[in-house]
This record gives structure tokens, sequence and C-alpha cells, in this order.
């Protein structure tokens, strides 16, 4: 095996990882966490973006969290599926585009790079 061949199995290698570790932790959440619905309050400002604002209910007191990771902006006042969790009050959205999106992207960098190392030969 060429050098050409394996330098992107390097780069490939941790990516696969990666996309097996948040596989697995968004399983888990979907199977330990609370399903809910939350409502969008508002958009905070946040570098490149905005981040919502999703007020929700946890033990009988309403609670605001940030989201950290959004791809689709749901109108202020819309009601959004979220996973609870039981423990500390911790909120996911829990939404199929927002899920799939990174792993779609990790998904396509593994195939470049398997591309890559097949055309280096």
């Amino acid at each position: 095996m060429q050098t050409g061949n394996i330098v992107p199995l390097f780069f490939a290698a941790p990516l696969l990882c990666c996309l097996i570790l948040r596989e697995a932790r968004c399983r888990k959440r979907l199977q330990k966490w609370e399903h809910s619905q939350g409502k969008m309050l508002c958009m905070k400002p946040d570098g490149d973006g905005e981040l919502p604002i999703i007020s929700y209910e946890f033990e009988g007191e309403i609670r605001k969290q940030e989201c950290e990771f959004n791809l689709t902006n749901p109108t202020i006042g819309d009601m959004v599926p979220i996973l609870v969790n039981p423990e500390t009050g911790e909120i996911f959205l829990n939404r199929k585009r927002d899920r799939w999106a990174l792993s779609a992207l990790i998904l396509f960098s593994l195939l470049f790079l398997g591309i890559l190392a097949s055309l280096s030969s």
C-alpha cells in the first residue's frame, strides 16, 4: 500500500470514531431522556448565527434554555419537540434534520476520503 492510500485513512479513522460516538450518544438520549414539547421564545445572536431560546416545563417549573445546535429556525411561538434529561433538566432539540445533519456531513467526508484513497494508487 502506498503512502497516498494511507494518508486519507488516517483522517478517516477519527471521523469514523466521532460518527460512532455521536450515534451512540443520540440513541442513548432517545431511550433515556423524556420526550416533551418546548415553546420557541426568541433567537439569541451568537457569532455566526442565532441560537433558539426554548421554554419548557421540568418538575412543575418553567425553565428557559438556549439550544447549542440548530439548523432549522422555528418561528417564535412554535412548539418544538425536545428531549429532557430527567436528572438535570437539560434539553436537546429532537428534530430529525438537526440530528442527521452532522452525521451526514461526517458520512460524506468519509466517502470523500475513501474515494481519495482509492484514486491515490
